[in-house]
């Protein structure tokens, strides 16, 4: 809670500043350099002054920029954000600082305005796309990956009677660890030609015809990606080389149809984009790198490849492997690698089973210090973890019992590198820094990774038994005493969460559902995350807690001691009084691939369209109808109004979710004149139509969102990949992050990550079990009550439809629709 005295800080903080920045940004306008008029000013002015309250900081930063002939580039964007950062460090105490200050997207929109203040286009500072600044800056704790299992590796290998030695199996993942660290920028050539050349045919043909073709042309494409190398690839292609050929052949027949003149101006558009962007997209998502942690970011630092090594975490001890030939920049080969780790495995490093999950777990603004604290010996050891972009430990455990945010914490370096995968005896694992992966392309490249896997267990299955090198690889001492652990205990920590999974949602019954809604009127197009996001907004404001739990809770509260865990649990509990802001991540790179993730908060508008109501009074209707003896015409007739309503209710909820979503893909507030809005679209919903351009700040959707909802969707038929878990950025806004995945058989696996504030109180009061309960009831019930909503709307649906068929054999006339 705040008190009058923080809120007087703030205060205080938030007037120092507008007053300084007042005074130049004023000058600025009157002078012309800013293209705002005064009122424009004041308000920016207003704004800025509550977001980054930093004194004089920001007023100097806008005086700098006011005198610079160019636009800042990205190191200036830099030096200023820092020194933003540090203004409201000096200005404002902990607590307040913690209370009111929204963290980096707050710093990186206060500079963006900054920067329009004095007349500058922010597209300079940032050529790497605001969200690459953004998460470097937001997304680097421990708590900030992307985690996504597979089980195509030990299926594969069952399906084919292949039995590997424990020396095989860890090279087939060494080698596929090792490949793709080789051709990781050809991977991202596929993916970034994919995007732009189904965009650019987009740019050359315009006709009615062929847009409705090219509309799709990417997502067509999705359905037909090969994420191994098929029977028909060449012998001398790689997986890379065999996806462009199959891309290219995809396309071959879009392009031949543009003719001569188009094709010709496609081919150019392509050659610019080459020129000016492919090298640069690479660059930047590059993983053959190491981070650099200081206070307020993540420095990207370029890995020469001769110098990279694959980490293995094998019996508790860490041993890294080069990945290239002695002396080159060649792959290295199939037997030295096979012969390292038989050497590691029959003669394993005689120093003890090292613990650093605790550095794992350090908040990367505090672990440059920390480090340089620990013993000399200790930090010549860990300065070697930035040679290993890839982490592979060999000792992770079943997964069933537990959920994957449990399951990642093991030991995994200590975050300097993009990727660990863990290999539980039964699915592998990846976990993916945010800062190099998003949800789709996690998925995609552990899906490519498992089937590389397999290719390498298919050739290890023929060689003869490996012979052991002569030395094991290098394996560091990692010495950490009781007085180590005890300093790196005391250092901040990332955010402590628990987590629960479900695999029970009726997918099924969600495509019956919108199958029978879009049979009723084409317009009323539901999709599955439309539906997902509705029901989280009905039951974020409905949710009854378990009474089991509320007495167990409130019993904790008559002891002093578990009081305080015990009241932040049950605030927890309540029902939302309003739908909660939900940030959900939209696919930004069919626009710019180096854009990569739009994030887009949107808060279910379930007052202004009366859904609560508008559902119960339809059900009550029907219920009337069905059971009624007397006067059916009359009770027809009443679900028969309530249900149009409803339904169109329903069907401008997701045309708004649609708008919302091609406004997010674009990167633009487009105009809403547009829009055709349904004739039966309550005037509410028009309303929020209209605000949809204004409310498109990306940086702003950030700050305000208070929940994460992603989801990947559904793989394709040949994937693997069974579950996932998303991201949550390093604030203490982001309280709940949901996680979506539907895997090749259709069954759809929702993950729930918990970081209300009484996850700490509890688990330091060792109630690890209780706040287990607490998140496991509170996604189950999520659960079991979209699946009845999703049953009530088809009998919804479906009784209007029967009913309307009734009605043509009655009257003659077409079946009607809403």
């Amino acid at each position: 809670m705040f008190d009058d005295n923080m809120r007087d800080e703030y205060h205080y903080a938030t007037v120092k500043t507008a007053n300084d920045l007042r005074t130049i940004a004023q000058n600025l306008a009157q002078d012309e350099i800013s293209q705002l008029t005064i009122p424009e000013v004041e308000t920016y002015v207003e704004v800025v002054s509550k977001v980054i309250p930093a004194g004089n900081v920001p007023g100097l930063i806008l005086s700098g920029l006011s005198r610079i002939q160019n636009t800042p580039n990205e190191e200036d964007a830099h030096r200023d954000v820092g020194r933003i950062f540090r203004g409201v460090d000096q200005l404002l105490d902990r607590a307040v600082y913690t209370s009111f200050f929204a963290g980096p997207a707050a710093v990186i929109w206060g500079y963006q305005k900054l920067l329009q203040l004095a007349g500058k286009s922010p597209e300079a500072a940032f050529p790497e796309g605001t969200w690459q600044f953004y998460v470097d800056y937001a997304l680097r704790e421990d708590t900030a990956h992307h985690t996504n299992e597979t089980h195509g590796f030990d299926t594969a290998l069952a399906q084919n009677d292949i039995m590997l030695s424990e020396v095989d199996r860890i090279t087939a993942w060494v080698m596929t660890a090792i490949q793709t660290l080789h051709y990781y920028h050809e991977l991202l050539a596929n993916e970034w030609r994919e995007r732009v050349y189904t965009a650019a045919i987009r740019e050359v043909d315009d006709s009615t015809m062929h847009q409705r073709r090219y509309k799709t042309l990417y997502q067509r494409w999705q359905k037909k990606i090969p994420y191994r190398r098929m029977v028909d690839a060449r012998g001398d292609e790689n997986y890379p080389q065999y996806r462009k050929r199959k891309f290219d052949e995809f396309m071959f027949p879009f392009i031949r149809q543009l003719g001569g003149e188009k094709m010709f101006k496609w081919q150019q558009i392509i050659q610019k984009y080459k020129n000016n962007k492919l090298a640069k997209y690479q660059q930047q998502m590059s993983i053959v790198s190491t981070l650099f942690p200081d206070k307020y970011a993540e420095v990207r630092v370029p890995l020469p490849l001769k110098d990279a090594v694959i980490g293995i975490v094998y019996h508790g001890r860490y041993y890294f492997i080069p990945i290239c030939e002695p002396d080159s920049n060649q792959p290295a080969s199939l037997e030295r690698i096979r012969s390292l780790i038989a050497g590691m495995v029959v003669s394993p490093s005689p120093f003890p089973a090292t613990d650093l999950t605790l550095l794992a777990g350090v908040k990367r603004s505090e672990l440059v210090q920390l480090i340089g604290t620990l013993p000399d010996d200790l930090q010549q050891e860990l300065a070697y973890f930035r040679r290993a972009p890839i982490i592979l430990n060999t000792d992770a455990q079943a997964t069933r019992q537990k959920p994957l945010a449990e399951l990642r914490q093991v030991e995994r370096g200590i975050g300097h590198h993009p990727l660990t995968i863990l290999d539980t005896r039964d699915t592998f694992i990846f976990d993916m820094s945010h800062i190099y992966f998003d949800g789709g392309w996690g998925a995609a490249l552990a899906e490519i990774m498992t089937n590389e896997a397999v290719y390498w267990a298919n050739i290890l299955h023929q060689q003869n038994r490996a012979a052991p090198a002569t030395h094991r690889p290098y394996s560091p001492e990692l010495r950490v005493n009781v007085q180590t652990r005890i300093q790196i205990q005391k250092a901040p920590t990332a955010m402590r969460e628990v987590s629960a999974e479900s695999d029970k949602i009726r997918f099924d019954f969600m495509m019956q559902l919108r199958k029978l809604i879009q049979q009723r009127n084409d317009a009323l197009t539901l999709s599955v995350n439309d539906l997902l996001v509705l029901y989280r907004a009905i039951h974020a404001v409905t949710y009854q807690a378990d009474k089991a739990l509320i007495g167990e809770l409130e019993a904790l509260t008559e002891n002093a001691v578990t009081r305080e865990a015990a009241q932040l649990a049950l605030a927890a509990i309540k029902p939302y009084e309003k739908s909660p802001a939900i940030l959900i991540p939209v696919d930004a790179s069919l626009h710019d691939p180096r854009d990569r993730v739009f994030p887009m908060t949107f808060e279910v508008p379930l007052q202004d369209l009366n859904l609560l109501i508008l559902h119960q009074k339809t059900i009550n209707a029907l219920e009337a109808y069905k059971t009624a003896t007397r006067q059916r015409d009359t009770m027809f007739t009443r679900f028969d109004r309530l249900q149009r309503e409803y339904l169109g209710a329903l069907g401008g909820f997701g045309a708004v979710m649609r708008r919302a979503k091609d406004i997010a893909v674009a990167g633009e507030s487009a105009s809403v004149s547009t829009i055709k809005l349904l004739a039966h679209m309550p005037a509410p919903l028009q309303q929020l139509l209209n605000e949809i351009p204004g409310r498109f700040d990306m940086l702003n959707d950030i700050i305000k969102g208070r929940e994460v909802f992603s989801n990947v969707g559904q793989v394709t038929d040949s994937s693997s990949l069974r579950r996932f878990i998303t991201a949550k950025d390093d604030n203490k806004q982001k309280s709940l992050a949901w996680g979506v995945i539907t895997d090749a058989r259709g069954t759809m696996r929702m993950s729930l990550r918990d970081f209300r504030p009484h996850v700490e109180a509890l688990l330091a009061l060792d109630r690890q079990d209780l706040a287990n309960r607490i998140v496991r009831h509170y996604l189950e019930s999520y659960v079991k009550g979209l699946n009845s909503y999703i049953t009530d709307l088809q009998r919804i649906a479906q009784t209007s439809q029967n009913l309307s068929i009734i009605n043509q054999e009655q009257d003659g006339f077409g079946t009607r629709r809403i």
